[in-house]
């Protein structure tokens, strides 16, 4: 079925029907995990359906861009003293503090949009749902494009919150939140933050170097509104507006055991080795292991 988007962009899911599921909150290493072992899983298997997951974090923890180096931007004797964790992303862009906040992925076929599309038009086809999302609460976003900033959009900045680019979303002049993206020839995957809160105080703290001017430019759920509703609550708005944004059809679906199985193999082996996420060298093929698996 192809529809128009948005009233520019078209694009094309058979029937619209989408996996959409919520999964427990779990540490940085399986969130991270499982998000790849659905971006894999797709990609082997051509009568897949879309993927829309929704989680949470166990515990607070950083994730880095895939081509951040972390020993240039993050107090890594302080985060193992500590016990914080820190894991690399597949995606790009900068540090994010993961904490109180609503995280999403979102794993389509490259085919989604009807005809192949530069990558910043597929960011502004795919965040209209965040829209959908923040005007339920009462706010007023809009993409970055269209409001005066006075940094370089598209500049590489330490944090990701930091950083803006064309399509990112802006509620009174400052950023909220962020959305990065990995494709290949069969897929697109994209995931993103909604911070309900971000904390400054701790970014700063194990930050090596100074911090980005630019955080003075980053909100959050709770600096924009006095009152919001309970996780549970937004996770549920947040599964309608994508639904509605994208008229959706849910296939009612949960995480599947092989799914599941490759990202155990992904967490133990990738995730949460010092390979990946200090060298940035996963020591496994994914899916030579998933075959096994």
């Amino acid at each position: 079925m192809n529809q128009t988007f948005a009233g520019k962009l078209e694009f094309s899911v058979m029937n619209n029907v989408f996996r959409i599921v919520e999964t427990k909150p779990l540490d940085a290493y399986m969130n991270m995990a499982l998000d790849e072992a659905l971006f894999l899983s797709f990609c082997d298997d051509p009568k897949a359906l879309p993927i829309f997951r929704i989680y949470r974090w166990v515990r607070p923890a950083f994730s880095l861009g895939v081509s951040q180096d972390p020993r240039l931007n993050l107090d890594l004797g302080k985060c193992r003293d500590r016990d914080f964790p820190f894991v690399r992303r597949i995606t790009g862009g900068g540090i994010i503090l993961h904490d109180q906040e609503i995280t999403y992925s979102l794993v389509v076929p490259q085919g989604f949009f009807g005809s192949p599309r530069e990558i910043s038009a597929s960011f502004k086809a795919i965040c209209e749902f965040l829209l959908v999302f923040y005007r339920k609460l009462g706010l007023a976003p809009g993409f970055a494009v269209d409001y005066p900033f006075n940094g370089t959009v598209g500049k590489a900045t330490k944090f990701c919150f930091s950083g803006r680019e064309k399509y990112d979303i802006v509620v009174e002049g400052k950023k909220i939140g962020g959305n990065a993206q990995k494709r290949n020839q069969k897929a697109i995957f994209q995931h993103g933050s909604i911070p309900i809160s971000v904390d400054h105080k701790r970014l700063a703290e194990f930050s090596l170097g100074e911090c980005d001017n630019n955080l003075d430019g980053v909100a959050a759920l709770d600096e924009l509104k006095d009152t919001l509703p309970s996780p549970d609550c937004l996770i549920r708005l947040l599964k309608e507006s994508f639904i509605e944004a994208f008229n959706a059809q849910d296939a009612l679906s949960e995480i599947k055991n092989e799914e599941l199985m490759l990202a155990e193999v992904l967490k133990k082996e990738k995730y949460s080795s010092d390979n990946w996420n200090i060298e940035r060298h996963a020591n496994i093929k994914p899916s030579e292991k998933a075959s096994v698996a």
